[in-house]
């Protein structure tokens, strides 16, 4: 599975069962049905199951928008959405509409009860959201996509997440939890000397269905941290 980056809003799939001899599979692009938000396609194309779908499925983040080039971007005009897909077909399975900004970057799965098959997953925005999706069912009305956390406002700068985040389960009072690391930064402009105040965020995700800010999180950088008060969701450098 081939995204384009910089060079356009497709993503193909490519038949390798014969490696001499490969042939295009299927193709989707932001003309196809329920895509038009579709941005450049910088997200890896992740393959993975669903309990109840026999064929894998692919689930990708909607991309980058080229408007993020400007210093002050504006309303995103593509890449605002997650996508799931049949991984054989290219069969347009959900698509999460409505994020804050963007998805250039790769959506993080997690296989909470081991059976090998996805049952929620983490994305991230460049307005510095991150979001919970879960897949209690096989039926995509079911698949549900919760911002969790929300740290637009934390700088002038903005918090630009352009890599997946790591999800780590963890117990937090007898109850499992999951730790969602992220760095920001913004890698299109990797040598920018000012007004950039960039951070690493460890969220915990306690099922909140709305989202924490920077105030809800303790600061690692005052006198040091080795613990995390119930009341807070989590710390960041």
């Amino acid at each position: 599975y081939a995204g384009m980056r910089r060079g356009g809003r497709a993503l193909y799939a490519f038949n390798v069962t014969t490696p001499s001899s490969p042939s295009l599979l299927w193709k989707i692009d932001n003309n196809s049905s329920g895509l038009s938000a579709l941005g450049q396609t910088w997200s890896e194309a992740r393959v993975t199951r669903i309990k109840g779908i026999d064929d894998p499925v692919i689930i990708m983040g909607g991309g980058y928008d080229p408007g993020e080039d400007s210093s002050a971007p504006g309303t995103p005009t593509m890449g605002n959405i997650v996508v799931v897909l049949n991984s054989a077909t290219g069969e347009v399975l959900k698509v999460f509409s409505g994020l804050s900004r963007p998805v250039p970057a790769s959506v993080s799965i997690v296989d909470s009860d081991r059976d090998g098959q996805m049952d929620r997953a983490y994305a991230v925005d460049l307005g510095g959201s991150v979001y919970r999706i879960v897949f209690p069912s096989a039926t995509p009305a079911d698949w549900v996509i919760t911002k969790i956390a929300d740290f637009s406002a934390s700088s002038a700068s903005g918090q630009k997440m352009f890599y997946a985040p790591a999800v780590t389960p963890t117990q937090l009072g007898g109850a499992t939890v999951y730790a969602v690391q992220v760095g920001t930064g913004d890698r299109e402009k990797p040598l920018k000397a000012s007004g950039t105040e960039d951070r690493y965020f460890t969220v915990l995700d306690k099922g909140q269905t709305s989202p924490v800010g920077i105030a809800d999180l303790v600061s690692m950088t005052t006198n040091g941290l080795s613990s995390i008060p119930n009341n807070k969701y989590g710390c960041y450098l």
